[in-house]
């Protein structure tokens, strides 16, 4: 399955999506771009981590930002496929639920 992407382009993108705090900020980007200060107040977190999840999505390849005065402003840096990976982790997540409530 893996075998034409490089182990490190993998890893990055598996630890990206691999933490909800992160899914949630994907989420929230896929709706719109949001500033710093936006991600932290709709997520009720500290600003320090809402900006180390944004370091590991940027790492990831997964978020970009452009500076806009004295704010950050981020976006998916690859829309329909992030997009199209939450819109899978969410079905996956839906059929593992109904297969495990009907146990």
């Amino acid at each position: 399955m893996s075998q034409g992407i490089p182990k490190e382009a993998l890893r990055a993108l598996c630890q990206a999506v691999g933490h909800p705090t992160r899914l949630r900020i994907l989420k929230l980007l896929a709706e719109r771009r949001h500033t710093v200060g936006e991600l932290v107040r709709r997520l009720e977190l500290e600003q320090p981590t809402v900006s180390k999840h944004l370091a590991t999505l940027l790492k990831a390849g997964l978020v970009r930002f452009q500076v806009d005065g004295r704010c950050r402003c981020y976006t998916l840096a690859q829309g329909d496929p992030v997009r199209r990976l939450l819109a899978s982790f969410e079905a996956v997540v839906q059929q593992v639920q109904a297969n495990d409530s009907g146990e």
